[in-house]
């Protein structure tokens, strides 16, 4: 009968200690649940801190708006001028593109909408010139021409920082499209090359005169970003993405308008001596209005999760 009650208590004992490990290891398995899991977030994965890379083709636009005049006289004519004018041409380059980016988002109160915040750096070579000419020759073909011309060139660094904040909203499990409202900052540069030509067919060779001005202006852009995108997980951590985005910069222009003044003689020919040339002036001014278009295919990668 001892026996028997030495027997029943090992077995209580046994009982008692597996039903204390039974109790020990469902804790330890509902712990290492995430607790997303019980907050009803439409899908955890988009929470929280991410990283990623994107590629693509950039289409940089300029209206480029450009003028010069020159003022000259000679021992025929007085107060001549020859001048050029170009407003609002656009002109536009396509080039590769890549980015850079860090972000944080999260569901809205655990609804479909979406809120992401991002800083990101980006690369590409945007520069778009304009070439112009014009050209006047005395009524008399023996005597003098002249010609006027520019070239102007908007560029942007060819790298850029900036910000984002995107709203998004989730149409499947694991599709999200979303807005992009965005600061880009970069700085402009505005060039101009202007050159007058005078030649003189009277001369043996012809003598040539030339008046250049040189122009340019550098200033800190601040661009605004606007676009659309899609993002799609295909693991719990990894997502592609496509995005368009459009950025404007503004209007970058030369400050003020510079004058160059230069007397030129001519040489002999025979017992005569050619008259002298007197070129009074060059003007110019140029100004562009610049932005940018971008599609870009991209690849994010999710860390340090929050429910």
């Amino acid at each position: 009968m001892d026996s028997f009650n030495v027997v029943d208590k090992e077995i209580q004992m046994s009982l008692k200690s597996n039903f204390s490990l039974n109790k020990s290891a469902l804790l330890a398995v509902g712990l290492s649940i995430p607790a997303c899991v019980f907050a009803n977030v439409p899908n955890p994965a988009f929470n929280g801190y991410y990283g990623g890379l994107s590629a693509g083709v950039m289409r940089t636009e300029s209206k480029i708006s450009a003028s010069a005049t020159s003022t000259f006289e000679n021992f025929y004519d007085d107060d001549n001028q020859l001048a050029l004018a170009q407003n609002g041409v656009e002109v536009h380059k396509y080039t590769g593109t890549g980015a850079l980016y860090l972000g944080f988002g999260h569901f809205i109160n655990n609804s479909n909408f979406y809120l992401a915040g991002e800083i990101f750096g980006n690369w590409a070579h945007r520069k778009n010139t304009l070439s112009n000419w014009a050209y006047h020759q005395e009524p008399n073909d023996d005597e003098d021409t002249q010609s006027l011309s520019t070239y102007t060139s908007v560029r942007l660094n060819n790298g850029e920082m900036g910000v984002d904040i995107r709203p998004g909203f989730l149409i499947d499990t694991n599709t999200m499209v979303y807005a992009r409202f965005g600061l880009a900052f970069n700085k402009a540069k505005t060039s101009t090359n202007s050159t007058f030509t005078f030649t003189d067919l009277r001369t043996v060779p012809f003598s040539t005169y030339n008046s250049s001005l040189i122009q340019s202006n550098r200033n800190t852009k601040t661009g605004t970003r606007i676009g659309l995108g899609l993002e799609h997980m295909i693991t719990d951590t990894l997502a592609v993405t496509a995005d368009y985005i459009y950025t404007y910069y503004g209007k970058a222009k030369t400050t003020g308008i510079g004058n160059t003044t230069s007397i030129v003689s001519g040489g002999e020919e025979g017992p005569s001596t050619v008259p002298f040339t007197n070129i009074d002036g060059l003007e110019a001014q140029s100004s562009g209005r610049i932005s940018t278009q971008s599609a870009m295919l991209g690849i994010k990668y999710y860390f340090m999760p929050v429910c």
